[in-house]
């Protein structure tokens, strides 16, 4: 015997003990293993071993691959004598298949449940025995078996590999039908809710994945297993567990929805798919998890579908937002089943939108405030519906703001009036309303409804339309200091160059500008005067508009009093050395002051407008005067000096013998003096207020009183420009253009703005035409050539 066979029998023997011990089920020690380990890694780069390679035949190979191909194991004195090595492979082969059938042997009469957990039993402890066994045979793995199937030897295989083998020709292949029965029965008590181990099924799943493992598979954890790794496992237990999965929720589906409430229903199963995915984690393959749960989802909810639609329309009609959002869930998972419910929101929504703000049509006249807050209430009432139950997906945001859109742009409101950018003008006059001083809203309000506001200024068709009234507001508010916060007016203005861009916003910035630059030109004048040492009686503050960033006209020009002209004056000349080649204009319209009664005890202080001043400054040279003679006087325009002096005669800061105050016209504005009556001081004047604003009441009859008219015809006007000048830009880029891919680009270029009418697009080309910016190709006449 040479010395090669004295080691093998040494290190055969103390392996042979070790695996006896560890089918025991007695765990091996470190020391132990260590020597084995040892023994076999010495075996393997002994000498006498190595030259052994080099001495076997190729015939005495071909007759072992005879001998051994579709045999499990060969006598071993054969393969001593042709396959160096294989001494040991084959009696380790035959070792665990020995061991493996003598444990077989000794519970073949368990039976069900009882050989479910034998059977898990012995797979856990025999994988601990395998993969130790792997890792003893190691070098033999790399080195031994690769060369063996280079040579074709198709029989010989990795450690691991060859005791999955055995484990499948021993128990698996003479018990899969019962294991797999055995297993499917468990899960479906587990589904019933009765008493079940998940690790029991889950031990014996393992054992179906690991039997087509390698020691490649095994030592490489982070590589994903492939659908040939999972062979077993797919072939004769998902097969079957996934039919048994469509009976059973085939059957379920049918007699709960017969039995319980659509309601009980979705939530059964939302909580049924759950299990299945908490199912997978706890005993399957995750490779199982899609089509089981595909295969659940077409039983509980596909199937279901047309029943879902049906129950639908009264969760909505309701606002049922947890049971929309088990059901939003669950439709969820079916591909293109949200169309039909999305449909029914879109109605609904539209519906309710459209009866709210009708309802306010006899009020929208004079109350903007209530048609705007009828909107966002509708607004928040669904927003919350979409956000809570359908999660804002973009299939219900696009219903959502396709239904507030048609409800906002076209309604009783803007029938009536024949305007459809009617919305856009109310929604400037909210605005108005909620920036300006009195609206009683502490800070966290105001920026709340800013954010509502600007939530339905993102469907106004006509932006346009709200840019030309929000800014002529804007610089009311501004040239009258009427503002309640230059934070919230800026945040408006932040917001709308978001949604609308740089340019739609510019104006707007470009007024806030002159209010900052204001400040800084008056106190250069407060020290141009000072260094001049030019004084009057006055304080004297002024603010310089640029003519056009601001909505506003050069008012007529008319006597200034003389106690008002010097300083007027002399500003002007600061200002021109100042800016040279600018042109000043006062608006007299928008200019104010403050008067004090010297006569009167106490001594009141008169808020007054520039004409209510200019007209009060005459009676310190006159005690007495005419209508007419004060209108020659003054030369203020009648329609602006009328209800200036009714003012002050309503107020009783003057009297006129032929007029009761107490019976004045409530609208001032209307109201008409005959010229002929006389005008005195009232000395007998009385007040609780020292301090008297006799503007108030032109401010309150003049609040959102800017004629819509000349706003509409300017936004018309500006349209046709804009309209000519995106047709221009689209024409120098294409250079050619088919007229209907003309009409949709310029369309979708001006749709942020407003909304284009076809008809008003073909005029603006043909007087493109007529100014020969492009014309018509002679051969094509819907093809248009751009002229350079």
């Amino acid at each position: 015997m040479t010395q090669n066979s004295i080691q093998l029998t040494e290190i055969w023997n103390e392996l042979s003990n070790a695996i006896d011990q560890m089918f025991q089920n007695s765990r091996l020690s470190q020391s132990a293993y260590s020597s084995i380990n040892k023994g076999v890694m010495n075996y393997f780069r002994s000498s006498e071993y190595n030259d052994s390679l080099l001495r076997p035949s190729s015939n005495k190979t071909t007759t072992n691959n005879k001998q051994t191909e579709g045999s499990d194991g060969a006598d071993t004195d054969d393969l001593e004598m042709s396959i160096p090595g294989g001494q040991i492979y084959f009696r380790l082969k035959k070792k665990f298949k020995e061991s493996l059938q003598k444990i077989a042997e000794e519970k073949n009469n368990l039976s069900d449940e009882d050989f479910l957990g034998f059977y898990a039993k012995t797979w856990q402890y025999y994988q601990t025995i395998s993969r130790i066994m792997n890792l003893v045979f190691n070098h033999m793995n790399s080195h031994w078996i690769i060369r063996q199937q280079t040579q074709n030897r198709k029989d010989i295989v990795d450690v691991y590999a060859m005791a999955m083998k055995i484990w499948q020709d021993t128990f698996y292949k003479q018990n899969n039908h019962s294991l797999t029965r055995t297993c499917l029965n468990l899960i479906k008590k587990h589904r019933d809710n009765q008493g079940v181990m998940p690790n029991l099924i889950r031990q014996v799943v393992d054992s179906y994945i690991s039997v087509d493992l390698t020691d490649a598979d095994i030592n490489n954890k982070n590589k994903p297993m492939t659908l040939s790794s999972l062979t077993t496992y797919k072939e004769w237990f998902e097969k079957q567990f996934i039919e048994e999965t469509r009976t059973y929720y085939s059957l379920e589906s049918d007699n709960y929805f017969n039995d319980n409430g659509f309601s009980s229903y979705i939530r059964k199963a939302n909580n049924r798919l759950k299990e299945e995915e908490d199912r997978v984690q706890s005993y399957l393959h995750p490779s199982t998890l899609e089509i089981l749960l595909r295969t659940v989802e077409t039983q509980l909810i596909k199937k279901r579908l047309d029943d879902f639609y049906g129950q639908a329309e009264g969760l909505i009609k309701h606002e049922k937002i947890d049971d929309l959002e088990l059901l939003f869930k669950l439709v969820h998972r079916i591909e293109n089943a949200h169309a039909p419910i999305q449909l029914l929101f879109e109605n609904r929504v539209y519906t309710v939108g459209i009866n709210a703000v009708n309802c306010t049509k006899d009020t929208t006249v004079k109350d903007s405030k209530t048609y705007i807050e009828a909107i966002i209430k509708v607004y928040e009432r669904f927003f919350m519906i979409v956000n809570k139950a359908f999660y804002c997906e973009s299939g219900y945001m696009a219903a959502f703001d396709r239904a507030c859109s048609k409800f906002i742009n076209s309604n009783l409101n803007t029938e009536q009036t024949q305007k459809a950018s009617r919305s856009a003008e109310l929604l400037a006059r909210y605005s108005d309303w909620l920036l300006r001083k009195g609206n009683k809203l502490d800070g966290d309000a105001v920026s709340e409804k800013i954010n509502q506001m600007m939530c339905v200024f993102n469907y106004i068709h006509d932006k346009d339309i709200f840019q030309k009234f929000y800014g002529r507001f804007l610089a009311m508010r501004l040239i009258k200091e009427l503002s309640a916060s230059s934070d919230d007016e800026e945040s408006v203005i932040t917001k709308l160059k978001e949604m609308c861009g740089y340019e739609y916003a510019s104006k707007l910035e470009r007024m806030f500008k002159d209010i900052r630059l204001g400040a800084d030109l008056n106190q250069s004048y407060i020290t141009h005067c000072e260094n001049e040492k030019f004084c009057t009686k006055f304080h004297f503050h002024v603010t310089v508009l640029t003519s056009n960033w601001w909505p506003v006209t050069v008012s007529s020009m008319f006597n200034i009093s003389n106690e008002l002209l010097p300083r007027l004056t002399h500003f002007k000349d600061f200002y021109m050395k100042r800016y040279t080649g600018r042109k000043l204009n006062i608006l007299f319209q928008y200019s104010k002051g403050e008067v004090q009664m010297l006569y009167t005890k106490p001594k009141y202080i008169l808020q007054v407008s520039f004409y209510q001043m200019n007209i009060l400054l005459l009676f310190n040279e006159f005690p007495t005067m005419t209508v007419e003679k004060m209108l020659e006087k003054t030369q203020i325009e009648a329609n602006i000096f009328m209800p200036a002096l009714v003012s002050l005669i309503k107020m009783k800061i003057l009297n006129c013998q032929d007029i009761d105050p107490d019976q004045l016209n409530e609208n001032i504005q209307e109201t008409n003096l005959p010229m002929n009556n006389n005008i005195t001081v009232n000395d007998a004047m009385k007040s609780d207020k020292i301090k008297i604003n006799l503007m108030k009441m032109q401010q309150e009859n003049s609040v959102n009183k800017i004629a819509p008219s000349p706003v509409y015809e300017s936004v018309f006007e500006e349209r046709k420009l804009t309209i000519q000048a995106v047709i221009v830009f689209i024409m120098k880029n294409r250079k050619a253009l088919k007229h209907n891919l003309l009409l949709s680009e310029v369309i979708e270029r001006l749709t942020r703005l407003f909304k284009p009418d076809i008809p008003a697009i073909k005029k603006c080309i043909d007087l493109l035409i007529e100014k020969q910016y492009m014309e018509r190709d002679d051969k094509e006449r819907d093809l248009y050539k751009y002229l350079a």
